[in-house]
């Protein structure tokens, strides 16, 4: 077991890190290593140390070292498969984060990190369902909701991602981009009037939101709005004089 002295360097690694003094922190973790070369959580905690300062192939040699001490611990699975996503190893991500599923099946963030890596990459099916189990474990996450929203925008399922966007903004009530996808959505559905009332309050919580004037310029151009639409696409570029798409609408 771990002696007092290498428990005493550990809880003072603790407190370094958690005042975000990374460098100390790691020096106090591998004091409590050298004293009690088994100590599956100093492995661990020097691991999040290196993570955190961007060292990340010392944060996985110690992560495969907390493993290889405790096989059936899903901290290290997990921050070690955190840590391939920052790599973007994300095949290697993947298997960690099913390794913590098969330890612990009810672990929500392994859940959100796979639908994460699978939104990333384009593979938006695989994205949602992740994201739907996700929701059965946690039913009032905004950010789940949007994600599911986005893969089902993607995906054409668009009522399904209005759907999506209504909860993560029942949610957050003050989540203009939520109001924006939403508004793209209402949109691709052409419903035009739907789509500037989302893109208004988008505008209203993000002021210098240009691509929600463009887009709201695009849908006032659909109704014939001629003079509110070239007034959204000046602003637009007002905002951002590098947005071709409204030197394009303008035009």
């Amino acid at each position: 077991t771990q002696s007092k002295k290498a428990v005493k360097f550990f809880n003072a690694g603790e407190d370094l890190f958690n005042k975000s003094n990374y460098q100390d922190a790691i020096e106090s973790f591998s004091s409590a290593i050298e004293k009690f070369p088994e100590y599956y959580e100093a492995f661990n905690n020097r691991g999040n140390s290196y993570a955190n300062i961007g060292e990340f192939k010392n944060a996985i040699t110690n992560y495969n070292k907390a493993i290889e001490i405790d096989p059936k611990n899903a901290d290290a699975y997990y921050n070690r498969g955190y840590t391939y996503r920052n790599m973007g190893e994300f095949e290697n991500a993947l298997k960690d984060f099913n390794k913590v599923i098969e330890l612990n099946p009810n672990d929500l963030e392994s859940y959100i990190n796979k639908g994460e890596i699978f939104k990333d990459i384009g593979e938006y099916k695989k994205a949602e369902e992740e994201f739907s189990k996700s929701i059965s474990l946690d039913s009032n996450y905004t950010e789940i909701y949007f994600n599911r929203g986005c893969c089902n925008s993607e995906l054409k399922n668009y009522k399904q991602a209005i759907k999506d966007f209504t909860k993560a903004i029942g949610l957050k009530p003050d989540f203009p981009v939520a109001y924006f996808n939403r508004g793209v959505v209402k949109a691709e559905l052409k419903d035009y009037t739907g789509a500037i009332a989302d893109y208004n309050k988008a505008i209203k919580l993000k002021p210098n939101y240009a691509i929600a004037y463009c887009n709201r310029g695009i849908s006032k151009k659909k109704l014939k709005d001629y003079n509110g639409a070239i007034a959204d696409f000046n602003k637009a570029i007002e905002l951002e004089p590098d947005f071709t798409d409204a030197y394009f609408d303008r035009g």
